[in-house]
């Protein structure tokens, strides 16, 4: 009968509208969700709970800057000690400036400090950034405690070994740097100028 099949037709479950993902992530940060790049990216990551780092703020952001001062200032006095030894051994002459000399241990700590004083201007130029424009927050901080955590370790494991296991654990702590340094620019930038969401908003 007509009434029957009206009746069966209405009763058909309706199909969800498709929905674009940078609408989805839009609205993820938009609307009842998250409220920026930075809280999206808080709340997507357990390892940045403050169970695990504590309270923290721009001043101890600052001191984490401080802390990859120091660890190049250990690094270079390492290197001071090692050439003070071996004048005193009398391989004064083994020490020639701008080639490889030395043991291999002591090459490698000459490259672990060479590449932690190239990697300092990135960090203190990102998190100087973050403490004068006024947008320090935890977020910020627990990068930084990342990046001085992966820095040291680079450093330990280039001065340990020059094996391919020890080339590989560097490369992680490297990589760790890289992605720690990418999520604090696209912070501060999404922060002052809102990038993120004038890109969401082409969708």
């Amino acid at each position: 009968m007509p009434g029957t099949k009206t009746k069966q037709k209405n009763n058909l479950p309706l199909l969800a509208p498709r929905t674009h993902p940078a609408r989805t992530i839009q609205s993820t940060l938009t609307m009842g969700g998250p409220t920026s790049v930075e809280d999206f990216v808080v709340s997507s990551c357990d390892f940045m709970d403050d169970r695990l780092f504590g309270s923290s703020d721009g001043e101890a952001m600052v001191l984490c800057l401080c802390a990859l001062v120091l660890w190049a200032l250990t690094l270079v006095l390492l290197i001071g000690l090692w050439r003070t030894c071996m004048i005193l051994a009398g391989k004064a002459d083994q020490l020639e400036p701008g080639v490889k000399h030395g043991t291999p241990m002591y090459w490698r700590l000459n490259r672990a400090h060479a590449n932690a004083c190239e990697n300092l201007p990135i960090s203190a130029t990102i998190f100087f950034a973050v403490y004068l424009l006024n947008l320090s927050s935890p977020f910020f901080t627990r990068l930084a405690m990342i990046v001085v955590v992966a820095r040291i370790g680079q450093s330990f494991f280039h001065i340990l070994s020059g094996s391919m296991p020890s080339m590989t654990v560097r490369f992680v702590f490297f990589a760790t740097q890289c992605v720690a340094h990418t999520l604090a620019c696209v912070v501060v930038f999404e922060k002052k100028y809102h990038v993120v969401q004038a890109v969401m908003d082409l969708f």
